[in-house]
């Protein structure tokens, strides 16, 4: 079923309206916030395997398969609610930006490559999965804003992750960075202010304790390696954590004093 236009402009305002809702505090039902009662016809413009463009994109959206790249900005700003990537490997920069009723990502196992700000400004995703992807870099700003997202699964082979990947995520409670990552970024994880637990690999090389990666966020409890235990309070709470990390003896414990984290949560 094709929407016409003034179906489109009522769903535009049912999206505003809870937008609204939510941010004045109310709680919505998961079929209310995100209606499967209406149905779209998608139309895709493809050019070889590469996804250009897609008109009439609302709510539930299946990428076809044969698609092996989606290109810079396609769905930026549209009302989706969910998306299937099944053959996806390459999702372009701002692919996604801005989708503010986007919940559910469902990626390709192909998954290689994706784009500085490609879920960007997507305030609804709450969990994003990318443990069975090939991703191996995190780039720029990718979920930058994505205020509700309160857990990563990250790719198993993931090497860097990049500035502002996921600053401004609110709700990110609990980090656990693969052993494989070797760098994180300027401000990747600023302004997570619920985020409680911080685990950092042992054979991480480069950390960026000048580049306040953790900028305005206190965690209850972090697990650094130990070359990077500082040799004052400064060391941390003026680099990495911004200038508001205090109390290092009691947050921070170095990998061969593995935490208790029963003991830790029920103090």
């Amino acid at each position: 079923m094709e929407l016409t236009e003034k179906q489109k402009e009522l769903f535009n305002r049912f999206d505003e309206l809870v937008d609204l809702m939510v941010d004045n505090g109310f709680e919505l039902s998961y079929a209310f916030d995100k209606p499967e009662c209406l149905s779209y016809n998608p139309k895709f413009t493809i050019d070889g395997d590469k996804l250009i463009k897609c008109d009439n994109a609302y709510g539930d959206i299946i990428v076809p398969s044969g698609v092996r790249e989606i290109a810079d900005g396609v769905f930026e700003g549209t009302n989706i609610a969910s998306v299937k990537l099944p053959t996806v490997e390459i999702i372009g920069e701002g692919a996604f930006r801005n989708c503010a009723g986007l919940q559910e990502i469902k990626f390709s196992d192909r998954l290689k490559t994706i784009g500085d700000g490609a879920f960007e400004g997507c305030s609804r995703v709450y969990l994003v999965d990318l443990s069975q992807t090939a991703v191996d870099v995190l780039p720029d700003a990718v979920f930058r804003g994505c205020k509700r997202l309160n857990f990563v699964h990250f790719p198993q082979h993931l090497r860097e992750i990049g500035n502002n990947a996921f600053e401004d995520c609110e709700e990110m409670l609990e980090l656990m960075l693969p052993g494989s990552v070797r760098r994180v970024g300027t401000e990747a994880f600023a302004a997570c202010r619920k985020l409680a637990r911080v685990v950092i690999p042992e054979n991480i090389e480069e950390l960026e304790f000048d580049s306040f990666a953790f900028y305005t966020h206190n965690p209850d409890y972090m697990l650094l390696p130990k070359k990077y235990e500082p040799t004052d309070e400064e060391d941390v709470s003026g680099h990495a954590f911004g200038y508001e990390y205090m109390y290092i003896d009691n947050l921070i414990h170095f990998y061969g004093d593995v935490p208790d984290w029963d003991s830790i949560y029920n103090a």
